[in-house]
């Protein structure tokens, strides 16, 4: 449960948590290099400010490990989407000092263009580049997501209400008991075969709305009896870093 922010000098913006069942206190720079810690419910306000200030070198620590990191973005990065779209992330040609992003048709390719003197490894910046990542995947969704959906379902005699659009980053598709499927615009970041994968867990909730032993039967059906191995696949593409706005 998020409860609120501790302004430090050192550590800047310090985002404040707490969880039940938790015995410990939990640490972690998060992606935007805002640093989270998470306490045991009922630890009073003047044991955090307390406990911050005894751990503060080694979150510091922490910090500086994580910035000694590669930046996620850098330009002339390639990322390859659905449908053998590319995206390239380039500096602007002119002094510009905002990010922009479209379609090179000389290069077949989508584009995101940062301001010349943009230091990819500022947070702030890296933010921005995922926003933009963001907004290019919710607009090619329709064309390059809806259009699989519908072979999938076409492919495997499924009968589908319709199809529409999310932005889930965690939750990647849902399905109605009116049959109406979401699909999140960011799975344009992910492999196709995950993508399949994905499409079917949620054709086979047209018949089981839950996880039972008779949805998963169905669902290995429909992956080719693959369920598993594409499940595992997925989790680990989500925690590997491999897709640019997770």
């Amino acid at each position: 449960m998020f409860c609120g922010y501790i302004q430090d000098k050192e550590l800047g913006r310090v985002s404040i948590f707490t969880r039940s069942g938790m015995r410990t206190v939990r640490a972690k720079w998060n992606k935007f290099r805002q640093l989270e810690v998470t306490f045991p419910v009922g630890v009073k306000a003047g044991d955090i400010t307390r406990i911050i200030a005894a751990n503060r070198s080694q979150f510091l620590a922490m910090r500086e490990e994580l910035n000694s990191q590669p930046a996620r973005f850098f330009e002339g990065q390639v990322i390859h989407c659905l449908n053998d779209t590319r995206i390239e992330i380039r500096r602007n040609s002119v002094h510009c000092r905002y990010f922009t992003s479209g379609f090179d048709e000389k290069n077949d390719c989508i584009y995101v263009e940062v301001p010349q003197n943009c230091n990819f490894s500022d947070a702030a910046n890296e933010a921005t580049i995922i926003s933009c990542l963001k907004s290019i995947a919710q607009r090619a969704a329709l064309l390059h997501i809806v259009p699989l959906a519908l072979d999938v379902a076409a492919e495997k005699g499924c009968s589908v209400t319709d199809f529409e659009i999310g932005r889930g980053l965690k939750k990647l598709g849902h399905c109605t008991r009116e049959g109406i499927i979401s699909l999140s615009a960011n799975l344009f970041f992910f492999p196709e075969h995950l993508v399949r994968y994905v499409i079917c867990h949620e054709l086979a909730h047209l018949r089981f709305m839950n996880h039972s032993a008779a949805f998963h039967e169905e669902c290995n059906r429909l992956c080719g009896g693959k369920e598993k191995e594409l499940e595992q696949e997925l989790r680990h593409f989500m925690q590997s870093g491999k897709c640019p706005v997770l």
